[in-house]
């Protein structure tokens, strides 16, 4: 930023806004998604909470999460790797136990699983919605490489990170021929 001067940090920081803001949304609406049913479920009624148990989930998980989201550094954030990993079984989990259900024929009936491989599929976008619809999956995946260098920087043993990254990819490869 001293290169710049103060103005060249104002123009960063805004650029950085304009740039997380779109994928903070969708990451709220899509917790939103998965939280809503929830705790309707937990609830036992579809309209325990009301029409604000949407706006009242985002919220919530917008003050939960800030906290995480300002820390100077990320040696600060070091711990939330196990909540993150942790959210990311417990998602797996409910994935296999749908999948499990729907393949199965327990739980739902087979017409609320949805279509069946290949059924609705296309390899290719039929319409100018559909590549709109798309852009969003891309721009959330390319967001986090700009925490590379950072990431980088704070590294400290080379050697255990390298052990990391080979079990990273090993177990991705073996999830990828699954």
């Amino acid at each position: 930023m001293k290169t710049y001067g103060k103005a060249g940090e104002v123009v960063t920081v805004l650029l950085l806004f304009v740039l997380l803001l779109p994928s903070t949304v969708a990451y709220l609406v899509l917790i939103a998604d998965l939280e809503v049913p929830l705790l309707e479920y937990l609830f036992n009624d579809s309209h325990a909470l009301g029409p604000a148990t949407r706006p009242l989930a985002m919220a919530i998980t917008l003050a939960a999460m800030s906290p995480f989201c300002f820390q100077d550094s990320l040696h600060a954030l070091r711990f939330t790797s196990f909540i993150s990993f942790s959210s990311t079984l417990l998602l797996a989990g409910a994935v296999l136990v749908r999948a499990a259900q729907c393949a199965g024929g327990w739980g739902d009936p087979p017409e609320q699983c949805g279509a069946g491989p290949g059924e609705g599929d296309s390899l290719y976008p039929e319409s100018a919605r559909d590549v709109l619809l798309a852009i969003p999956v891309f721009a959330t995946a390319f967001l986090c490489h700009f925490n590379v260098l950072p990431v980088h920087n704070e590294i400290h043993d080379a050697d255990r990170i390298r052990s990391v990254i080979h079990w990273t990819m090993g177990i991705v490869l073996a999830l990828y021929l699954l």
